[in-house]
């Protein structure tokens, strides 16, 4: 039977045991790299749901003033849970660039009408051109909430089962609520 001299058979070692020493570090990057992606998924995943959950805060708070009439007490609004730095890893994540659109719309809108109220004093009356920004923007985070659903893994559930209305004064429906601009909300799923 034919033997390998000793060069051979140690340049064959050095082959088998460097190709499995390759074959280690790639399955063990490749399994480092799978496991990153997923942390990334799920903090993209956390970071949605508060996103959506600022946004349902919000459309309550606005849903109060709509009831009142009156712009909203400081102390009704609730702090925002996301920073920027959260809005614009979710609208990175979102693939569908009209996604990110009606996400960050909804957000811009929100802020003009924050920034509104803290310019005004308090009691103050809704003026009718307030009451329609109002409605807009509601229905913009309503639009938004949807939008984030897939990313958030949290189902869309309409602002109508949240339980808010309940508690409202005079707007206990949807089309007590926002009128006209109830056609503007997304269909229910």
């Amino acid at each position: 039977m034919p033997t390998l001299d000793q060069g051979w058979a140690a340049l064959l070692g050095a082959l088998v045991g460097g190709g499995a020493s390759f074959a280690a570090t790639w399955f063990t990057l490749r399994k480092q790299d799978a496991a990153a992606k997923q942390r990334q998924a799920d903090l993209d995943a956390a970071t949605a749901l508060l996103i959506q959950d600022d946004f349902l805060h919000y459309q309550a708070t606005l849903a109060y003033a709509l009831d009142t009439g009156n712009w909203w007490d400081q102390a009704r609004l609730l702090k925002q849970q996301a920073t920027v730095k959260d809005r614009k890893r979710v609208w990175a994540a979102l693939t569908d660039e009209e996604k990110t659109k009606v996400v960050a719309g909804a957000q811009g809108w929100m802020d003009v009408l924050i920034q509104r109220r803290l310019t005004l004093g308090h009691p103050h009356k809704l003026e009718p051109g307030d009451v329609v920004r109002i409605c807009k923007t509601f229905c913009a985070l309503e639009h938004g909430r949807k939008e984030l659903g897939d990313l958030a893994r949290r189902p869309y559930e309409s602002f109508e089962h949240s339980g808010v209305l309940e508690d409202l004064t005079t707007c206990k429906t949807m089309p007590a609520l926002l009128g006209s601009y109830v056609d503007e909300l997304p269909p229910a799923p």
